[in-house]
């Protein structure tokens, strides 16, 4: 027989009406949407249309360690909020970790940001090639605020 020290786990009715929560889906969609331009329209020198094709490691970088790597590991972590895994295992102290997870987070994309920006600038510019740095760059300010607000609230114990 398992032992449970806790209140069991429980859909979180109030999910939708926590901003963070809308945040954290937020993130999701951009990272995922972010990882298909990568994959779809890198900015590249040999081809100068949209085509799925690796050009560089610099574009598996960004689709499989920051885009989809982010999304994953935000995705386990809002369904652990709305499923109520925080209340229920309250001695792991899931904040820190969504707290740690977020600014590693912003910052993998502040890197992503920084190496489309010269991939960009090191191409002939195509307007189709500004769409991945464009969801790139709405995911870093989606994943920054977010790291923000946690810091924010890091001593306070209610969510945002």
């Amino acid at each position: 027989m398992f032992h449970h020290d806790g209140p069991p786990m429980m859909l979180n009715k109030g999910f939708f009406h926590e901003s963070g929560n809308i945040l954290k889906l937020f993130e999701i969609v951009f990272g995922l949407l972010a990882a298909v331009f990568n994959s779809l329209c890198y900015p590249n020198e040999d081809i100068q249309h949209c085509s799925v094709t690796l050009f560089s490691s610099f574009q598996l970088f960004q689709i499989m360690v920051v885009n989809l790597f982010c999304a994953f590991f935000t995705t386990l972590i809002t369904v652990a909020i709305a499923f109520g895994v925080y209340d229920a295992y309250y001695r792991y102290n899931f904040p820190i970790l969504e707290r740690m997870l977020t600014t590693l987070f912003a910052l993998l994309y502040l890197l992503a940001t920084s190496i489309s920006v010269i991939e960009v600038a090191a191409t002939h510019v195509i307007p189709v090639f500004l769409f991945p740095l464009a969801f790139t760059v709405i995911t870093f300010l989606a994943y920054a605020y977010d790291a923000h607000l946690q810091w924010k609230n890091r001593d306070k114990h209610i969510r945002y």
